[in-house]
């Protein structure tokens, strides 16, 4: 896979996840008797996040020497320009 295809494919996950998080803190601030369905939107939503990090960790990869380039602990929003390791032109 492409490492432009799978960054848009694990912004996808991450935030899909994070919009059913936030659907289901919706339905536990107004009524906190439906925690049962509100448990459906919260592991799908922490699925969706796990995966988007694990296609992030997998398949974003520079094409030269095959490390990955997400070097920190936060969300890529972006590719760098360069391989922060053997500095290929991305």
């Amino acid at each position: 896979m492409d490492h432009h295809k799978a960054l848009k494919l694990a912004h996808g996950l991450y935030f899909g996840g994070l919009i059913l998080l936030f659907v289901a803190y919706g339905f536990l601030k107004d009524e906190p008797l439906t925690f049962s369905a509100a448990m459906i939107p919260v592991f799908l939503g922490l699925g969706g996040v796990v995966a988007g990090l694990v296609v992030t960790l997998v398949f974003v990869r520079c094409p030269r020497c095959g490390r990955s380039l997400f070097h920190s602990s936060r969300i890529m929003l972006s590719l760098p320009h360069y391989c922060p390791h053997c500095g290929a032109h991305l």
